[in-house]
């Protein structure tokens, strides 16, 4: 299993919608900090504002047994002082499936000031929970934020400070392997039919065929999702298409360049790379019709 693999596809979905084209900071949605999918507000502010949401739950199905090891390593970005805007956060919590059975498990975490970052303080946990019947486990995961809020009455700007941002999570299993929840082999998909996702949409992701790890995308994905290998880096804007994003960089006028240079970063960073497409290169990033093989049962 290559965890560096599965982390870049995960890191896709942890920036997609950090930042929007044109990438200038006076820009209006660039000025806006709602732009992330996977929010997850404090408890507070989503009591005050229904609709929101504090935490992000998923079912999963498994094959596996007592001596099977399960890992959730819940990933999210923090509003803070950076080079970037944000900080990344990652926890990890890796259990035997015998103890997750028995007792449950509850990890919980925060974050603040410590003396490298600054940013408001955040908490929350990470819940694992099985249900067992024969060879198959049903397991249930829940990211929450557990975030306190100076005061109530706070707009969604100022709550997003004490938010857990593009939250997601990848899972991994030692000693067993998930079953796909959008093509379950035909004995399992009433057991499939029952789990129940909030806020997330698990697929499986590694290599085609592999069965140890699961993504918990806050978008609708695929099973196996793969970075497109004619992809040069990160555009992180929300579900565009490189080739246009790049055409459209392309296309800002000087001063627009300017003040995206001047302000560094990762913008800066696409505009440098954009700048720096040789032809063969963006005509590699157009699309291009695949055969997709069906099976005659399928069909």
């Amino acid at each position: 299993m290559n965890l560096d693999a599965i982390r870049a596809v995960a890191n896709a979905v942890l920036y997609e919608g950090y930042m929007l084209y044109p990438y200038r900071r006076s820009a209006l949605k660039n000025r806006s900090q709602g732009w992330s999918f996977g929010t997850l507000l404090p408890p507070k502010y989503v009591q005050e504002n229904p609709g929101e949401s504090d935490r992000l739950q998923a079912q999963l199905v498994l094959l596996a047994n007592e001596d099977s090891v399960i890992a959730v390593e819940a990933r999210f970005l923090q509003l803070g002082e950076s080079a970037t805007g944000v900080l990344e956060r990652n926890v990890i919590a890796r259990r035997p499936l015998r103890e997750v059975v028995h007792t449950g498990t509850n990890v919980e975490f925060s974050f603040g000031p410590d003396g490298s970052a600054i940013c408001e303080p955040i908490a929350g946990s990470i819940q694992i929970n099985t249900e067992t019947s024969d060879q198959w486990s049903k397991l249930s995961v829940r990211i929450s934020n557990q975030s306190q809020l100076p005061q109530a009455g706070l707009n969604r700007d100022q709550a997003l400070t004490r938010a857990l941002i593009a939250a997601h999570a990848v899972v991994t299993v030692e000693g067993g392997e998930f079953i796909s929840l959008l093509d379950p082999p035909d004995e399992l998909r009433t057991l499939v039919s029952n789990c129940k996702q909030v806020g997330i949409f698990p697929v499986m992701i590694g290599e085609e065929g592999e069965r140890k790890a699961m993504l918990l995308s806050p978008i609708i994905l695929y099973d196996y999702p793969k970075i497109a290998a004619q992809s040069k880096g990160d555009f992180f804007d929300s579900s565009e298409i490189d080739e246009m994003l790049s055409l459209r960089v392309l296309t800002l006028s000087d001063s627009e360049k300017d003040e995206i240079r001047a302000r560094g970063g990762p913008a800066s960073q696409i505009l440098e790379r954009t700048e720096a497409l040789s032809r063969a290169e963006l005509s590699g990033l157009h699309g291009r019709m695949c055969e997709v093989a069906r099976s005659e049962a399928k069909r």
